[in-house]
């Protein structure tokens, strides 16, 4: 009796784990189906805020606001990427994907045209990546994730200089 009531608390315990990792698990990208997620991207050289290029005439249209970009993955002028459509592979919304999309050089060593090695303050410089704060070295195959609310998914890029 003792050790079925055991093996029951076992159980119990297992199950609440499942259901919590499940509960808290990130909103991945879904294949196959219409998304509509943001994140908010923040980018530092040398301690001064850049903003994403501007859409400009001539660019993409949709409902009448200018985006840079293309359908699928784009800006508004609001330092903000959409992602808006069907998504067939997740590399499709990567954020080396997007910067592409816009027209931006973009990996590990450059943003705009900003290199590691450049001088910052008078040292070399380095980029860094963070999300929501957290440091990552992913830069290109960081998939955002499904989340509405950009302030949410904040992708924030630093140059500074090495400590």
């Amino acid at each position: 009796m003792n050790i079925k009531k055991h093996l029951i608390s076992v159980f119990v315990l297992i199950l609440i784990g499942l259901v919590i990792g499940w509960l808290t698990r990130p909103p991945i990208i879904p294949l196959n189906q219409p998304i509509h997620a943001h994140a908010y991207v923040d980018i530092f050289i040398c301690g001064k805020q850049w903003d994403l290029p501007r859409a400009e005439q001539g660019m993409g249209d949709m409902g009448g606001e200018k985006f840079r970009g293309i359908p699928l993955l784009h800006t508004h002028d609001d330092n903000t990427i959409h992602l808006e459509g069907v998504v067939r592979n997740r590399q499709q919304v990567s954020l080396g994907a997007f910067f592409d999309a816009i027209g931006v050089p973009f990996d590990t060593t450059k943003v705009f045209n900003t290199t590691n090695g450049d001088l910052c303050n008078g040292k070399q410089g380095s980029w860094k990546m963070y999300v929501n704060g957290k440091q990552t070295n992913d830069f290109r195959n960081y998939i955002p994730l499904n989340i509405h609310d950009p302030n949410k998914q904040v992708i924030s890029l630093v140059f500074d200089a090495a400590a």
